[in-house]
């Protein structure tokens, strides 16, 4: 260039206008920094400070769209210039309730939760390789809010209208649909003449309708994998029913119920992360057109389930129930608690007692069980504000007791209900010994079953000289708990000469159980027994003295403590607060950790505390 601008200046214009086409064909076909006038200056697009030059070399900012290059020289939009990010050169259309259907990233779907609004869906998008479409979820859609899917094509058809509470959108870079090349291809200006424009829509409608009835081909072979499948797991072969569920997923992936099924193959074989993305997937826009309600309101319960359980992500958990419930609501499915039930759950663990109270007194009423009705009535939160809140409850407990005792509850198997709701008296800080009498003259009259006596106790001998004493130990917790570290030191101490042990426990059991067992003459386990049964166990053992390690902390032996197996039968402090029940003869604490005999409606033994340690 400095030799074509010497000629220039000499008055040689001829040459010089032919050195300078020159060096702009040369510039393209090597594709070096090519030059555009504009107004007499020549600007140089591949310069990263976007600067301008005029003949004496002096230097401007250039007037142009941040990263042009050769292809706004094309007509093909801008480009982005090298070096520059794809965030920076794309930008999302949007639209309100419309729903994208179709495939998404790497052939699955990409979901992204908790994302904060639209516009940081599109961001994703844009920050993803292969992105062009997304969709996101409001709160106002009721269902999976602030969830964002990314896609790289869609499905026909390509857009639903009317999702309310849906917001889709694709990326453009210019003013073309960043969609495929055969999309950018088509939004380029060409010239058809009328007859070819025609021939081209009947050729497009006739590859619709064979796409169309190829994928109507597919979906039903899917359908019938999926018949299969579920025949198979059901009779137990699931490890012949996961390969079908996958094989149907490749003819049909938008169908909501082979993902539905494939979360519960792979959460039944404990690999809850893969169910937890299948459930995901099967509630996706599109997909969760293939669910009914009843479906529904199974997807969402287990998805709660492993956000609760899994995860400890309350928040999310919490959601998922209660779309199940509205879900089970709407197919009227009058039998179905599971939902309910769990929602009351994580409630109460959130210390939010009287929002479960609904959710459980729902359940009784669907299962005529009175035994959850009694917890229900008589539910405490953990926490309270301050004393006067403490009055507020006791009062309002003492209410509720008064309404149950008008109740004519039958309570036949007292195991189904979900715990001792008085537990959380004992952290009052009062005297409960009369509130305590109360709930088991309710709970008597409710549970007639609980009423037991074992056949020996009603002609009761004095052992012969020599024989051993039988002493039966009862809980739910002889396990890895401090009922355990606070019953292992009486164990060691017992000899076993003069004492035939027994053990009976409820629920499942660990290293802890075996460890306990060692010392016992004899060891019941069950997680399944009902009432009847564990009462027939227990009389069989015909025992002198029935220890319960603790009362109030579990009903089956809260239920238990109403019958009499033993001559003798005595509640430990593995819960310290009297049982009120009085088929109990004695409480056994010790000296600095018990109550005065006042707070206790059993007879208080306090032996020295060394007789406990471990």
């Amino acid at each position: 260039m400095t030799e074509m601008t010497a000629r220039w200046r000499r008055g040689d214009v001829a040459i010089a206008v032919v050195a300078c086409l020159l060096a702009t064909s040369s510039s393209r076909a090597f594709g070096n920094a090519w030059e555009e006038e504009q107004g007499g200056c020549a600007v140089n697009y591949d310069d990263p400070a976007g600067t301008c030059r005029n003949e004496r070399g002096e230097g401007k900012t250039a007037a142009r769209a941040p990263g042009a290059g050769r292809s706004e020289r094309k007509g093909l939009g801008q480009a982005t210039a090298p070096g520059a990010s794809r965030t920076a050169a794309v930008s999302c259309v949007t639209e309100p309730n419309v729903d994208y259907p179709g495939d998404a990233v790497n052939g699955d779907l990409d979901l992204q939760t908790n994302v904060a609004s639209a516009a940081a869906c599109c961001d994703l998008c844009k920050a993803t390789k292969r992105c062009r479409f997304w969709t996101f979820s409001t709160p106002e859609r009721g269902t999976q809010p602030y969830y964002c899917w990314l896609k790289n094509k869609r499905v026909r058809p390509h857009r639903r209208a009317g999702a309310a509470g849906l917001v889709s959108g694709f990326l453009t870079k210019g003013n073309l649909r960043i969609e495929s090349e055969a999309a950018a291809a088509e939004a380029s200006p060409t010239r058809t003449s009328p007859g070819a424009a025609a021939t081209s829509k009947d050729a497009g409608d006739a590859n619709v309708a064979a796409n169309k009835e190829k994928m109507g081909k597919r979906r039903q072979k899917a359908k019938k994998m999926l018949e299969v499948a579920q025949k198979l797991y059901h009779a137990g072969k699931s490890g012949e029913a996961e390969p079908l569920l996958r094989k149907a997923l490749k003819k049909d992936d938008m169908n909501g119920q082979v993902r539905m099924w494939l979360g519960f193959l792979l959460e039944q074989t404990g690999r809850w992360k893969d169910a937890l993305s299948a459930y995901e997937a099967a509630l996706a826009p599109g997909r969760i057109d293939f669910l009914s309600n009843n479906e529904l309101a199974m997807v969402h319960n287990n998805l709660g389930l492993i956000y609760y359980k899994k995860q400890g992500r309350h928040d999310l958990a919490e959601t998922q129930f209660r779309q199940s419930c509205d879900a089970s609501e709407k197919a009227g499915m009058t039998a179905w608690t599971h939902s309910y039930k769990n929602l009351a759950r994580l409630l109460e663990k959130d210390g939010r007692a009287r929002e479960a109270m609904p959710f459980l007194d729902k359940v009784a009423q669907r299962t005529n069980n009175d035994a959850l009705a009694f917890y229900s009535a008589l539910l405490l939160p953990y926490v309270y504000q301050d004393a006067a809140d403490i009055d507020e409850w006791r009062k309002q407990f003492k209410k509720n007791l008064a309404g149950l005792a008008k109740r004519d509850l039958v309570m036949n198997d007292p195991f189904l209900m979900e715990g001792v709701p008085q537990y959380y008296l004992s952290y009052h800080g009062r005297n409960d010994a009369s509130i305590n009498s109360a709930i088991a003259r309710v709970f008597r009259m409710a549970c007639q079953t609980c009423v037991f006596r074992a056949p020996h106790t009603l002609d009761h001998k004095p052992k012969a000289a020599g024989a051993k004493v039988r002493v039966g130990f009862v809980s739910y917790y002889f396990r890895e708990h401090s009922v355990s570290k606070m019953s292992l030191g009486l164990f060691k101490a017992l000899d076993q000469e003069s004492f035939y042990t027994v053990l009976f426990q409820f629920g499942f059991k660990d290293k802890t159980t075996d460890r306990l067992a060692e010392h016992m003459s004899k060891f019941h386990h069950s997680e399944t027994w009902t009432l009847a049964q564990a009462q027939q166990m227990i009389a069989a053992e015909e025992l002198d003295v029935l220890v319960f390690a603790e009362i109030g902390m579990d009903p089956h032996a809260y239920a238990l403590a109403f019958g009499r197996y033993a001559p003798i039968q005595i509640a430990m402090h593995g819960h310290a607060q009297t049982s009120g029940i009085s088929s109990l003869d004695y409480y056994v604490s010790y000296e600095g950790f018990s109550e005065p005999q006042v707070c206790v409606v059993e007879v208080l033994l306090c032996p020295t505390p060394s007789l406990f340690a471990p």
